[in-house]
């Protein structure tokens, strides 16, 4: 049974595993097609930094279990202004293709409406394109960058720029 739950900073250890490992996929898909050899472990050390802003209340860190297997992730950050970000949507490969991205997504947008949010917003690899097809099925539409958008000008031609009204 796949169960989606909003967690805390007691699962801090837990959502660095699972950003480790949606990122090496990233960066490794980034080398292999683009020659960029992007450090993880920097990345890490950024995202290790950074991932109280997924906490309640102003964020949500939610995790997908099948039991009590860890086996997916998405995170909303605050963005001000009655938006949020969402970041890091990952499945474990062996678990894809189960509507497990949807489950996480579709709870993600639940959570967003109940904090009052207007609006979610998020960039994806240009690469990503099974991400893109979930996200356009949730009503997610491409936008240009968005304010509060981290990435660098030197990389927007890697990323798409989604948003969803709620």
């Amino acid at each position: 049974m796949i169960s989606v739950k909003s967690e805390g900073e007691e699962s801090a250890r837990l959502a660095l595993v699972l950003f480790r490992a949606h990122l090496g996929a990233v960066y490794s898909q980034l080398k292999d097609s683009y020659g960029l050899d992007w450090n993880l472990d920097d990345a890490m050390r950024h995202e290790a930094a950074e991932v109280t802003v997924f906490f309640p209340p102003a964020g949500r860190l939610l995790v997908a279990r099948e039991d009590t297997l860890p086996i997916g992730i998405v995170c909303l950050a605050p963005l001000g202004s009655g938006a949020g970000e969402v970041k890091h949507l990952y499945v474990e490969p062996g678990h894809r293709g189960r509507g497990i991205g949807g489950k996480l997504m579709g709870t993600l947008i639940g959570e967003g409406r109940s904090m009052g949010l207007d609006r979610l917003c998020l960039d994806s690899g240009s690469l990503q394109t099974d991400a893109h097809r979930l996200y356009r099925t949730l009503g997610f539409v491409e936008t240009p960058r968005y304010a509060g958008s981290k990435v660098p000008d030197s990389q927007l031609d890697l990323v798409i720029f989604m948003h969803l009204a709620l």
